[in-house]
């Protein structure tokens, strides 16, 4: 990924994430806040994954974007081993938006697990197909994609200030990280 000092936010052209360790393990207490830009639409896509690798199922969490079949709508979800909590609304390209989720320990669900876009919390359709808690397979946190494999990395994108908690925010604390801009 590069830098682009002018819009200060990383560039992702489809072929790059960039990895880190989260320090993350087990069912954690986390908060993930960022600014993305999606420039394009394709099938799904992830721009923020720990915990694992999405390509071979292991355990982890993430942001994926996905446009359904037939569809232009660009849509979201956060999403938790096998379960995925969708935001609902229709992501705009080519505009900036904030992006948080929380989570605490247990098992998966519209408590444990809380989503925010531009400072407002959501009412998440949650698709639940593995109800119990989350244990991450490994603490790497990817940004920008899964892993190499091109189902998994986001196309072409734009992500800026990223932070990862090991708290979960509460509301109006996510509203002041939106409300700081980037």
């Amino acid at each position: 990924a590069s830098y682009s000092p002018a819009d200060k936010a990383f560039s992702f052209d489809g072929n790059q994430y960039i990895q880190s360790e989260s320090g993350l393990s087990g069912d954690p207490t986390f908060t993930v806040s960022t600014w993305m830009k999606i420039t394009s639409r394709t099938s799904t896509r992830v721009q923020i994954y720990a915990g694992g690798d999405p390509g071979t199922g292991r355990s982890g969490f993430g942001f994926f974007t996905s446009v359904a079949s037939g569809s232009t709508a660009l849509n979201g979800s956060v999403y938790f081993e096998s379960n995925d909590f969708q935001l609902g609304s229709v992501l705009e390209l080519n505009q900036w938006f904030h992006l948080a989720f929380t989570h605490v320990p247990g098992t998966l669900s519209n408590t444990t697990v809380k989503v925010y876009l531009n400072g407002d919390q959501l009412v998440v359709t949650h698709v639940n197909t593995n109800p119990g808690s989350i244990t991450l397979a490994d603490s790497n946190l990817r940004i920008g994609g899964g892993n190499a494999d091109s189902n998994f990395v986001i196309d072409s994108s734009q992500i800026s200030n990223f932070k990862l908690y090991d708290v979960a925010l509460e509301p109006s604390e996510v509203r002041k990280l939106y409300n700081l801009g980037r």
